[in-house]
Order: C-alpha cells, then structure tokens, then sequence
C-alpha cells in the first residue's frame, strides 16, 4: 500500500489583473552578490562587466573599489574600433565611479561607421547611439533618422524594440515619426494564461521593448498606445521573472522596471499580502501598496471589501484602511472587521490617489483564510453479525485522542461499525465538513488499506465495513491492524490523525492467478547441458595415405611422362630444343613470356615459396614459417608485379576488334594459306602491320563499328533487373506502420537493438529459393524477335508454425497449380460439372510442401548432438557454412525462418566457454541484447510489458530534480540562459511553510 499523503489546497494570491507582486530588498541583496561576483570572476568578458555595473547602479548598489577599478582598466584597455565592445565600454565608463575613456576620436570614428553599413540592425544602431551618448559624442541625427527608418523594414517584435530605445536617443522631432509605430509593436505580444503580456524571445526582449516604448513616450510626453491592462499584464510577466541568474537579463529587467517608476505616463501599482494567507484571530491584517519597485505611492485612502469564498456579495464594504508611521507602505485594518465563519475571504482594494500616473487603483485583490479547530463526539465502534441491526447495546463509545483497551476480533463474517460528528471547536452552529476524512487499517507489517467515512443527513459520519466483500482490499493478510482516523481540511488549522482503536482480523487468504502454461513465456536457463568431449576419429590405415599421396601426384607423373626424359645427345644445344618442344607440345606460352631479369626473379621466387612450404611441412613451425614467407612473398609480388606489366604493355595495342579484323582479312586473303599463322606473326611483329594494302581500310572500319555496337547492347543487357516491392513486403509494412503510428504504443519503449534487427529483418528481402531470379534486366524473346523487360516477382513463401521447430533452409509452403487429368469418357456426367470442362484439362489449385527428413546435427557452441527437422537445401547450406554453428550465426532471419536454437544457454564450463568466445568472436552481442533474438513482435512486447511491471516506478519529480541538477551546473538551463519564453508558474509553498509542523510528523510516520 502507498503511504497516504494529506493533499491541502494552495491558494495563490495573484489576481488575473492585479499586480500582486514588487521587488523587493532581499531580491536587491541577492542580485547585487551575483553581480559583485561577475565584476570579480569575469574580467575577460566586457560585455558581462558592463551588464553587471549598470544593473548593480540601477540597483543603488556601490560595487567594491578594487572591482570597480578592474572592471575600469577593461574598458580603457578595449578595443574601440568594434562596435559592441565600444558599447560596453561606454556604459561601464558612464556607470563607474571615476572611471572614463580617453580615446574619443576612435570611438567616433567606430560610431560614424554605422552609417556606411549596407543594412544595421537596429540593435547596432542603438548600441552606437548609446554610446554617443554616454562618452558625449554629437552625431548626424539626419542620417542615424535614415537607416533607422530603413531598419524599421524588419518588423520583427526583436528589431522594433531596439529601434524604439534608438529613435528614444533622437531628439523630439527627429524620434515623433516613430511613436506612431508603437501599436505594432505591442500587437505582436503573446498573452499566457490571462496573467502575462510578452514578446517571443523571452525576458530580454520583452524588457528591451518596455524600455524602448516607456522612454519613446517619455521622450515624446505623451501617453504611449498601451492599455492599462497590458501594462499590467507586462509588469506581472516582468515580476515573475526576477530571479533570474544571468548578469544581461538581470540589467534588462531592472532597466525595464526603472522605466516603469521613474516616467511621467503609466506606473504601475503593486498590491499583495503582507504576511501568510492563514491569519490569526488576534493579528492585524496588512496590505502593502507600491510600485514595481517597492516604494511607497501617494495613496490618500485604501479600502477594500471583505467577500467570502463562492459569493458575489460583500459580508464587509467599503472598510477603511489605517496606513502605518513607520512604514508608508503598509496599511491595515483590525481583526474585528472578519467574519467569524472559517474559510477563505477575497479583499477587494480600492486606492484613491492624487497621482493620476498610478495604473491598478482599482480591481485588485488578495486571498486570506480563517482557519478553525474541531473537535470529533458521539464516537461509536463496533464488531457485528453482517446481519445484525445496529443497537446502543453493541457499539462502544470512544473519547476523542483516547484508544479503546480492547482487541476487537473480526473475521470475514462480521462488520465493522464506526459514527461520529464533527463541530467546531469554538461552538459555531455552522457545521463543518472537511474535505478528506478517511479510517486507516494500519498493519503491524506496513501494509495500510484506507476507507472513506460518508457524510450522512445532520452532518453525522459513517464507515460501515463488510469483511465479507471487503476482505480482498486486506489481501489476504491477517493480524493485528491498529485503526486511525484522520480528518484534513484547509480550513482546519491542526488536522488530526487519531490511532482509536486495534484490531485482530482474521482473513481468509486470496487465490493466486495461475497462468496457463500456454501464455507463459520462459526466460529461465535451460537444464545444464554436461559437457562431454569428443572422442578424436580413428585414423586410416598407412596403405590408404599412401595410395591417396599417389594419386595426389599422379598429375605430376604425367606432366613428366608428357615431357619425357630426352635421349642423352650429345650436344646440349640439341637437348635444349628438344625439351623446348616437348613443353609446346603440352601447351607452354614461352612465346608470350618476357625476356627480362624480372621474370627469372618471378620464376625464383615461386620456387622459394614451394621451397618453403616443403621445408614447413617437415620441420618448421607455424610462426619461424610467417617471419620467411613474409620477406619471399613481397619478393615474389614486386618481380610478378612488373612481369605482367610488361605482358600487358605488349599486348596494348592490340584491341579485339582488331584481331578479329587482322583474323578476317588473313581467310579471305588467298595469298596465305595459314591465316592464323599469319595473325600471330603480326602480333608479335607488330612493324609487319605496315605491309598491310590500303583497299581493306573500309572492311577494316566497319567490321569494328559492328563489334563496337554488339558490344554495347552486351553492357546494356548486363543492367541487373529492376526491384520490385511485393505485395507481401507491402502489406507487413503498412501493418507495422499502423502499430508504430500511435506514440502512447508500447513498441517504443522496446530496446532500440531490438527494434533495429526487426526492421532490418522486416526490410530486408528473402533469399529465393523456390524460384530462380533474373540475372539481366532485358532477355531475348524468341517468338516476339525483340528484347523484353525481365519481370522479378518473388514467389509467397507460407512459413507454418512447424518450421519454427526445425530448420527448413528457407522452404516453406507454396501456393501453385497442377493440370488436371486427361478426359476419360464417362457414361454418366455429374450435375454439377460443365459440359465443356470435362472434355479439356484445367488448372487445380494445389500446395507444394517440402521434402522433410530427421537427421542428427551437432553443435559446437552447444557442444550436443540434436535430431532437427530439416531439408536437403539445409544439408547443403550447413556444409558450405563449415558446421550448424556457423549456419545459423551468419544466416539473416528472414532466410533462416526459424526460433530454433535461438534460447538455448550453455553453462558451467569457463575453459569451454573461453574457446567458444575466441572461436565465434565475431559474432558476440551483449547478453541484455541476445535475450532478444528470435522474439517477434507479440513476444517482444509481451516481455517489454513484464520487464516494465517488475520495474519499480521511480517519481517523476526526483528525475526532473537530476536533471535540472545537470542542466544548472553544465549552464544549459533554459530558463537561466533565456531560451525557453513562456513563464513557468511555481506552485505556492505557504501551505509547506505553515502547516509543515503538523503534516511533515504525520506524513514521516507512513513512510514507515
């Protein structure tokens, strides 16, 4: 059971259209330690100093001399002729104590530079008009009035807030155009929740516009097109944001509030609580009245209006207010003007003020509660018959914060009566009914099961329990259980939690679900496989090897009888011809060798290498060998190397159009009778080509054109065929398309190895098996006499669910046709067959099953021997896969089409273990992603859905914690950096604060 946790209702004081919030003086001592620390730590950022010193001026904060005058020796150190860092410069300059810059001439010469930009924006624009300003440089007005006026082109919310601070620099006439342009401005604020008015870019943006208009209109003296409402809801927005941790939005926003106090048009007025929402009987309520920040306005009379909870009716009108000596901010009025009825109360504030700048006079508003005591009577508990009536006789009474002395016992034939009242404690008619009033059964174990106590007519509670339907809710566990009652309210100052009574319930235990053994699915190991090894094979007699090695070198024999030994002669000249022309008897081409030193390096070093062999296979290792045939076969590659380029630089010039032409011309030239002879004398002669006559120069050209184009339509027709995407591979991925289309699936949350070797086998194509595929794009149709497009439509293989049990090598079920048998003639035709069917032979539909045998496999990886269901093709596919292991392991899913051997574990044997690792390293994935394999879709969800049962859910909140943990110190905070614009609300602490004495012991003790 989860503990039970109070739930009391937060109340904000903040009114859609009230100001409800100032700054105020512990927000100035917290910004003006961040930005004192980025006067000290970010020396090499200038623009971070100057954010830092003007927003600690705006905050009448004096910085340290020591960080003041590093801070100053920055900006004398900068480099002028770039804008944004004259910027900065001149605003630390002018917000420093005695601090200025010296080299005006080059600051305006940087200014003055603006004006030659093709088109500045008007950030640049304003950032050069600023510093004018501060170092007292005059400007062209007339020419900062162009571009200005041409930067007004972009009229995004970005761009117009900086031109209205820059055209706020103009003087009067120069800057009167652009206060027409302030409506279009505001009418790209963005309204959230009824309660802020900003502009897409966040605080920077919406505080730079503030400004930029404020000070239009202030420049201009007149009122700016803004609404009392919008005012409001930008200073709400503005408020909100004031905890913000970077030195350029903090300079922002305090330079937007100051232009909200310090104008002669619209400010802003600030009402809120002075003090907790909960008041007490004997305290003056408090009301503070201000600006945004935080000073006190010229208010002759405040009033407010006392309206209860749910009402549109005022219980106190019009009561005035009494405004402190001490502090001219606070008003108050005395305890005695509430209403003695607990509950929440609306005060309507009504302010009356010479000031005719002040927004927010009127409608605004703040929440208080008046808290009560109660006091629980007539308690009454009791065990009964579940048919017994309910009588004074069986019911004990029970005083409030006392515990029975008695166990009550109870089974699952009896009940459990509780009643009681619930008044206030000061004696009120008015009768209380709180919102969460619930009897805890709190086993000696933890183990907590709640009910809810009715309201019944004349504000009596009732719990009456039937242990006889409601013995499931204890599931099945009996013993002690201690009885608490507990009563919350937010209108109760103490909520109570009252342990009345103890228990001992006798419960019959629950029937266990039992799955059938069909939906279970088994991830367990296997029974341990013993390991046995396997006997070494008898070797064959002595004679057999021998007779073997014979006929091994029975090519050999014959190459030497095909030579022959040549009669000693007497000249060697002679022995050498002879030997000569018995090798181009057998087919030697000495005629194409080159004569050159490379090719006896080439002839050596592959004597070398069966040299080597030889001396390996008597009596050298495996690695002596590596080191000899290392330095031979580099050897061996450069002399080869340049013996077949020196081939393929011989034959170069001869193309086979020309020795198919060269072969032509020598048979229809009745001069030579040997026209082959003749060819290979020209090739190897190539100068003897000149003696060939001019007059076959035209069957010379068109022969070759004719090669030429046959040999195109070869390379056409080499194109492979085109791909087709079947209905069946279609069809599986518009069903998986539908089941991967919902984002709230379950398949989303499988492992992303999973879903990628599923897509891959489901993408993938079936090696064909039952059908041969087209080789070439086109073929040549013999009846048509023209060249056809092949067509490449795979056969539907049928994969029952028996080849899961066995290994098919890809064959399955097919679906064909069989011509039926010849007509036999019949005295009698049946009624239902046509006439004319029975005289011809027809197609019978008909299915093609594989040719299935049993036979005894062996695993290596396993290390056992298995009778598997297989195929000849399986036969095949296993021997050209050198064992089952390999098979399987290097055949895709799609081909394989099988579960076989897909959970099987191999245990208890780590020398094995390591052998078999080396052995199929390629082929290792992690044990998290091989307890997927062979799972299909329905089965990987299923397991998906037990993994994420078993797991214990962990709170959102502690993961949101860690990552903002993470986000705060990389410095990624969207937030903090300005990146995410729309206001996050917080939700109010007060209840925490207030009632934390009283619910953090309460809720301490269920989390036990």
């Amino acid at each position: 059971m989860r503990p039970f946790i109070f739930l009391v209702v937060a109340f904000s004081s903040v009114c859609a259209l009230s100001l409800n919030n100032h700054w105020e003086e512990k927000d100035t001592k917290w910004l003006s330690l961040v930005l004192e620390g980025v006067l000290k730590k970010k020396l090499d950022n200038i623009a971070s100093l100057h954010y830092a010193a003007s927003g600690l001026k705006l905050l009448n904060v004096k910085p340290s001399d020591a960080a003041a005058k590093e801070a100053c020796e920055v900006a004398k150190k900068a480099d002028l002729s770039k804008l944004d860092v004259l910027y900065n410069a001149a605003a630390l300059s002018a917000d420093l104590p005695d601090c200025s810059l010296t080299n005006t001439k080059e600051a305006q010469k940087t200014i003055e530079s603006v004006l030659a930009e093709s088109n500045p924006s008007g950030e640049r624009i304003t950032q050069a008009l600023r510093a004018a300003d501060r170092l007292n440089i005059k400007v062209n007005q007339a020419a900062f009035d162009k571009i200005l006026t041409a930067a007004m082109k972009d009229d995004s919310a970005a761009n117009l807030a900086w031109i209205f601070n820059a055209a706020a620099l103009l003087d009067k006439g120069t800057g009167a155009k652009y206060f027409d342009k302030i409506k279009n401005l505001v009418s790209q604020a963005d309204e959230v929740d009824k309660k802020f008015l900003q502009f897409d870019g966040g605080l920077t943006i919406t505080a730079i516009a503030i400004h930029g208009i404020m000070s239009l209109a202030e420049k201009q003296g007149k009122m700016p097109p803004v609404s009392q409402e919008q005012i409001l809801l930008f200073s709400n927005y503005l408020l909100s944001r004031k905890h913000v941790s970077t030195e350029k939005s903090a300079f922002h926003l305090l330079s937007a509030l100051g232009v909200l106090v310090n104008n002669h048009q619209l400010v802003p007025v600030a009402i809120s609580l002075v003090g907790p929402v909960m008041i007490e009987r004997l305290d003056y309520i408090k009301i503070s009245v201000a600006n945004v920040f935080g000073l006190p306005i010229e208010a002759t009379n405040v009033r407010v209006d006392i309206i209860p909870e749910g009402a549109d009716y005022s219980v106190m009108g019009n009561l005035r207010m009494t405004q402190l000596e001490s502090d001219r901010r606070i008003w108050v009025f005395g305890p005695d003007k509430l209403p003695d009825n607990p509950g929440f109360h609306t005060l309507d504030v009504k302010i009356e003020s010479k000031d005719k700048r002040l927004v927010g006079l009127t409608g605004s508003s703040v929440l208080i509660k008046n808290c009560e005591n109660v006091i629980i009577e007539d308690f009454k508990l009791g065990v009964l018959e579940k048919d017994d009536a309910v009588t004074g006789a069986s019911l004990s009474s029970v005083v409030q914060f006392s515990k029975f002395g008695k166990v009550l016992q109870a089974d699952n034939t009896k009940r459990v009566y509780i009643s009681f009242s619930i008044k206030p404690h000061s004696g009120a008619a008015t009768p209380i009914q709180p919102h969460q009033v619930f009897v805890l059964f709190k086993h000696s174990s933890g183990a907590e099961v709640f009910y809810t106590a009715d309201v019944q007519t004349g504000g009596k509670y009732l719990l009456d329990i039937n242990l006889a339907k409601a013995h499931k809710d204890f599931e099945g566990l009996s013993g002690k259980y201690t009885a608490h009652l507990i009563i919350g309210d937010a209108r109760i100052r103490s909520p109570i939690d009252w342990p009345f009574a103890d228990f001992s319930l006798t419960i019959p235990p629950t029937q266990k679900h039992v799955e059938p053994k069909s939906h279970r699915i088994e991830y367990d190991p296997k029974p341990e496989i013993k390991h046995v090894f396997r006997q070494p094979e008898k070797r064959p007699p002595t004679i057999v090897s021998d007779a073997f090695t014979v006929i091994c070198l029975a090519p050999l024999l014959l190459l030497l009888i095909l030579v022959g030994f040549t009669n000693y002669l007497e000249f060697t000249n002679c022995l050498t011809l002879l030997n000569i022309m018995q090798w181009l008897r057998i087919g030697m081409n000495f005629g194409n060798m080159p004569v050159s030193i490379w090719t006896l390096f080439f002839h050596l070093g592959l004597a070398a290498l069966f040299g080597l062999y030889f001396v390996f296979w008597l009596r050298l290792n495996m690695f002596d060998t590596l080191k000899y045939l290392a330095g031979i076969s580099a050897f061996t590659y450069l002399a080869g190397n340049r013996v077949l380029r020196a081939i393929a630089e011989k034959r170069k010039w001869v193309s086979p159009g020309l020795m198919w032409f060269l072969f032509l011309w020598f048979q229809g030239n009745t001069k030579l009778s040997e026209p082959m002879t003749a060819m290979q004398n020209i090739i190897t002669s190539p100068s003897s080509l000149i003696s060939l006559p001019v007059s076959d120069l035209g069957l010379f050209l068109t022969r070759i054109g004719l090669m030429s184009l046959t040999k195109n339509l070869r390379s056409l027709t080499s194109i492979g065929p085109r791909a087709v995407v079947t209905w069946d591979k279609a069809e599986r991925i518009r069903r998986n398309e539908e089941i991967w289309a919902n984002p709230n699936s379950i398949v989303h949350r499988l492992p992303e190895h999973y879903c990628k070797r599923y897509w891959d086998n489901l993408l993938r194509d079936a090696t064909p098996v039952h059908y041969r595929p087209p080789t070439s794009r086109l073929y040549w149709d013999p009846v048509r006499k023209v060249e056809v497009e092949a067509e490449n439509y795979p056969l539907l293989v049928l994969h029952p669910s028996e080849a899961d049990e066995g290994l098919w090598g890809g064959e399955g079920v097919v679906k064909g046709w069989k011509e039926s048998r010849p007509y036999t003639k019949k005295k009698v035709l049946p009624r239902d067959v046509d006439f004319f069917v029975c005289f011809y032979r027809h197609w019978v539909p008909r299915l093609y099953f594989p040719a299935l045998k049993n036979s005894v496999l062996y695993s290596e990886i396993l290390d056992k021997h298995m009778t598997i269901t297989v195929t000849e093709r399986t036969m095949r596919l296993i021997d050209q896969h050198f064992g089952l292991d390999y098979y399987i392991l290097r055949t895709p899913e799609i081909d394989l089409a099988s579960k076989l051997g897909n959970r099987l574990v191999y245990v208890n044997d780590e020398e094995r273990h390591n052998f078999i690792r080396q052995k199929y390293a390629e082929f290792v994935i992690p044990e998290e992603e091989a307890d997927w394999i062979g799972l299909d879709l329905n089965e990987a969800v299923r397991k998906q859905q037990e993994l994420e049962e078993r797991r214990i859910p962990e709170p959102l909140k502690f993961k949101f914690e860690r990552d903002l943990v993470a986000r705060l110190r990389a410095g990624t905070d969207m937030i903090a950096n300005e990146e995410e614009f729309a206001p996050k609300t917080e939700e109010s602490k007060f209840g925490e604060r207030l009632l934390g004495k009283y619910l953090d012991p309460v809720a301490k003790r269920f989390r036990r």
